[in-house]
């Protein structure tokens, strides 16, 4: 869609008027040349002073599209099939609906024509948009999708059945690594669950399925993922291995290791141990921060009252 196209639209949302629409777009840009992934109407909408939802919800009403509740990112099997792994999540769409061959979707921009060029070819057939704020596509794909499920759809692509695993010291883990899909993935898990805030990774195999769990707040949480993992359970377990610096040929007994990772700057140590089961090696990771972390009163979260009551003491 051409800019002109969009900017009409915006100002006659009243969601950005034709100067604003100009400074916005040249201050976006130069965010993304520096690095900045924010969407364009993420962009705008923190601009306006407005929420993404809300803000979509204007530009829903005057595009005549449907807004999507959370609530109702629900995709149906049939249309999950329709789009494939990889593009729904390379551009945040979510199937939602597939009836009388048209396919509904949930997207956070209905601009982007080159998503919506990519959509209409995988799905082979007619594309409806609805809006839906791209916080809560995320968290739909990885619910229904599985967290790393485009990256196994990548290895499931892959004609090889082994796969070279690589591993250098120290290593940064970003949350758009590109390394091989086995690295990439393992990779995936972690950034996860440091996002989470979890201090344990359970790496958990069974005769059917592959399972990972995060502790967060002293409880285990399964977390969603796609259901041909088992199929890859000795690649990523032999993946941890070789980071922590075990013997992936030992497989009857247990093993202690250690991984050393910087996210976003912050170092932290892993403490890895694996334990031999009858479906195969379970994996422990134990998530630490490097430096002591000192907070002040205010900071615990305390009642007024009852840190006054503290200060006394």
């Amino acid at each position: 869609m051409a800019l002109t196209s969009i900017k009409q639209i915006l100002a006659d949302a009243d969601l950005a008027s034709p100067g604003e629409f100009k400074e916005w777009t040249k201050e976006w840009r130069t965010a993304a040349e520096n690095g900045s992934e924010e969407p364009l109407l993420g962009f705008f909408a923190r601009e306006k002073g407005l929420t993404e939802e809300t803000f979509l919800e204007r530009l829903a009403k005057a595009m005549e599209l449907r807004f999507v509740e959370p609530a109702e990112l629900n995709p149906s099997n049939e249309a999950r099939k329709r789009v494939t792994t990889k593009v729904a999540f390379q551009h945040f769409v979510l199937p939602i609906e597939a009836e009388n061959g048209t396919l509904e979707v949930a997207v956070c921009d209905p601009f982007d024509s080159a998503m919506i060029n990519a959509v209409q070819y995988n799905a082979g057939g007619t594309v409806k948009l609805a809006l839906a704020t791209r916080s809560e596509i995320e968290k739909a794909l990885k619910k229904y999708y599985g967290v790393g499920a485009e990256t196994l759809e990548e290895l499931e692509d892959d004609e090889e059945d082994s796969f070279d695993i690589f591993f250098d010291a120290d290593k940064e883990i970003t949350e758009g690594d590109q390394d091989a899909s086995v690295i990439k993935f393992v990779n995936q898990v972690i950034w996860e669950a440091y996002k989470d805030r979890a201090t344990d990774i359970h790496f958990e195999p069974a005769e059917d399925e592959f399972r990972i769990r995060y502790r967060v707040d002293g409880i285990l949480h399964q977390t969603p993922m796609p259901p041909q993992l088992k199929r890859y359970q000795s690649s990523l377990i032999s993946r941890i291995k070789v980071m922590s610096g075990m013997d992936i040929a030992e497989k009857r007994l247990p093993q202690d290791g250690r991984i050393n990772v910087r996210i976003k700057g912050e170092e932290l140590d892993i403490r890895v141990s694996t334990v031999p089961t009858v479906y195969g090696e379970s994996v422990s990771l134990r998530l630490l921060t490097r430096g002591n972390i000192f907070l002040s009163l205010e900071k615990l979260g305390f009642d007024p009252k009852d840190e006054e009551v503290l200060r006394e003491l």
